[in-house]
């Protein structure tokens, strides 16, 4: 069966604390893709929402800290186009949106 490519297109527009795009390329249709997000100062950071082609997921998971990157893991990837997430988190105690 051929295989079906699906575009992720991730940019994070970090507000407050730091500002990054990233993209990372061509990923197979329902595989898995790790999100990710950079602050230095945060204890805590929460993806909030995932918007990909016909729909919004609106969630508030919490991304697993490994040093200064928080990680989380994405598997709803069935449909195809581009995807964007929004974090939030607490740089140097403030909260502070992304996305």
């Amino acid at each position: 069966m051929k295989k079906i490519l699906l575009t992720l297109l991730l940019g994070i527009f970090l507000m407050n604390f730091t500002s990054a795009t990233g993209d990372i390329g061509i990923v197979k249709q329902h595989d898995c893709i790790d999100l990710y997000n950079y602050c230095p100062t945060c204890s805590y950071i929460n993806l909030t929402a995932v918007k990909y082609p016909g729909s919004t997921s609106i969630m508030n998971e919490a991304m697993t800290k490994s040093g200064n990157n928080y990680i989380y893991e994405f598997c709803n990837t069935s449909n195809i186009g581009d995807y964007s997430y929004t974090t939030c988190g607490d740089k140097s105690g403030n909260v502070a949106w992304t996305g």
